[in-house]
């Protein structure tokens, strides 16, 4: 994991403690200084409460992907909203519970403004949007882009 080049992450057992590797230093921006083996919760706290959802899926044995999410990231002055493609995978003991979270990421911000900075040129009326769901079934939509 140390020495892949994609930004890794690993949340281990009930507080979800963080481990990561160099790719991943970006991501944190000034929180790189502190987060080394701190909860989830506490790294993240500004996403916490929209993600805690997901990681307890995650933690109940369910793998999750995720393409071009925004998530607004504290600690990054330059660039406090990112987009980003990732994966959690559920990290099992030798008994089979799960223990961990893997997380396999990219930021893709650089190529959703490129492809925002297109829609916005387009003649067409153009928009992107995410289906929201509640237990399973469409409830709403969030506009993603649109020019």
């Amino acid at each position: 994991m140390l020495a892949n080049p994609h930004s890794m992450w690993l949340y281990w057992g009930s507080d979800l403690l963080l481990l990561f590797n160099d790719a991943s230093l970006p991501i944190l921006g000034e929180k790189q200084e502190w987060a080394l083996g701190q909860p989830f919760g506490r790294v993240w706290s500004e996403i916490w409460e929209d993600f805690r959802p997901l990681m307890e899926e995650v933690m109940a044995g369910k793998s999750l992907y995720f393409e071009d999410q925004a998530i607004p990231i504290a600690g990054r002055p330059t660039r406090p909203i990112g987009w980003f493609t990732y994966s959690y995978t559920p990290l099992r003991d030798e008994s089979g519970r799960v223990q961990g979270v893997f997380c396999v990421g990219t930021e893709t911000t650089e190529k959703v403004i490129a492809d925002k900075s297109l829609v916005e040129s387009m003649d067409e009326g153009f928009a992107v949007f995410e289906t929201l769901y509640d237990e399973g079934r469409a409830y709403d939509f969030r506009f993603l882009a649109i020019n």
